[in-house]
């Protein structure tokens, strides 16, 4: 018997883990693609995720993505939020913001003001 409660527990925490693991969500900011150079649509990224967090540890995505992403807390839980610029031509840009992880209710209302944020920030460094 008491293999067959260990065997049971493990499969119970298996399932409360993989309940807990959330699709990523991607959300496109409206209004593009947007006009703008590659320093200028970074320079809207960076503007954006320090007006909405500015004592957030926000970290360059690397291998030549143009984005950055930062960690959402719900007590153990845990989300990343990635904000990214997509070349959509020549001197054009659209940008993306997702989320995904094991605390989609602490991430939601985060990745929907920086989807806000990102879009004010395009227009207005893109003169519309």
């Amino acid at each position: 018997m008491p293999l067959r409660s260990s065997l049971l527990a493990t499969l119970a925490a298996g399932l409360v883990v993989l309940a807990c693991t959330a699709t990523p969500v991607v959300d496109d900011v409206p209004g593009g693609p947007y006009p703008l150079s590659a320093a200028r649509a970074d320079q809207v990224l960076v503007d954006a995720l320090r007006a909405g967090w500015p004592d957030r540890v926000v970290e360059p995505l690397g291998e030549g993505a143009l984005g950055y992403g930062f960690d959402v807390w719900s007590g153990v839980d845990r989300d990343r939020v990635t904000a990214r610029a997509l070349p959509a031509g020549e001197e054009a840009w659209s940008f993306t913001v997702e989320s995904g992880g094991t605390a989609p209710e602490a991430s939601d209302s985060v990745r929907r003001e920086l989807v806000q944020r990102i879009a004010e920030a395009a227009r207005s460094a893109s003169g519309r």
